[in-house]
């Protein structure tokens, strides 16, 4: 292999991986996110005992209404982490009714961990805010992440909806994202190329090696 070959296949080298970086950046620079299809009306749960239209609760001492109207709730997963698994959930929140401040409140399986706590919000009627919190996987299977919003101030109001993700075997959101999938291909793109690049790079250092050591081991000539 002449001293052109070998610049070429360094050439080559380096081309792809600049190749690969432009990719990663692509997809880390968009945002996958992917709405989850909320459940009915009829199979929306309950925390503390929230349950039914009209039906009210004692909340912290003080009465709450359910009122499905209360609130206008959406639920959007994100794209879960190739390498933590972790799954950001984005919960947007607007009030049709005024109140004084307005909690947010969560419930999971045993399945799932939630990084959140309680949120707190002052939100106007009419207005809009959105809540980013982390499901870490635990367990295969099936699990319902439900969401309570509360209206305190006056009569108190509380809408309740959920929307349920799955994991495989592997901790892997069913069915598989299509920026997940990216990331696996990627994965192994990157594994060839790596592949390729040890390769060649033990060749060239054999053959030096070996060029080397017949110019150490010649005769010396007297």
């Amino acid at each position: 292999m002449n001293q052109r070959s070998r610049l070429k296949i360094v050439f080559v080298l380096i081309l792809s991986y600049i190749g690969l970086v432009t990719f990663v950046s692509d997809i880390k620079a968009q945002d996958f996110i992917v709405e989850e299809e909320f459940t009915t009306e009829d199979e929306r749960g309950s925390i503390d005992g929230i349950d039914g239209e009209n039906d009210s609760v004692l909340l912290d001492g003080e009465e709450v209404y359910t009122d499905m109207d209360a609130f206008d709730i959406e639920i959007e997963i994100g794209n879960q982490s190739f390498f933590n698994k972790k799954v950001p959930v984005f919960v947007n929140i607007s009030p049709n009714k005024d109140f004084e401040y307005i909690e947010v409140r969560f419930d999971k399986p045993g399945t799932i961990d939630l990084s959140y706590d309680n949120k707190f919000l002052k939100l106007d009627k009419g207005d809009s805010s959105s809540i980013k919190f982390v499901v870490t996987p635990l367990k295969e299977g099936r699990s319902r992440i439900i969401v309570t919003v509360i209206g305190w101030g006056g009569t108190n109001y509380s809408t309740t909806k959920s929307t349920d993700v799955s994991f495989d075997s592997e901790l892997i959101i069913t069915p598989k994202q299509a920026a997940y999938s990216r990331m696996e291909s990627l994965k192994i793109g990157f594994l060839i190329l790596l592949g390729i690049g040890i390769l060649v790079g033990v060749v060239l250092f054999t053959k030096f090696l070996i060029k080397f050591l017949r110019e150490y081991l010649k005769p010396f000539e007297y």
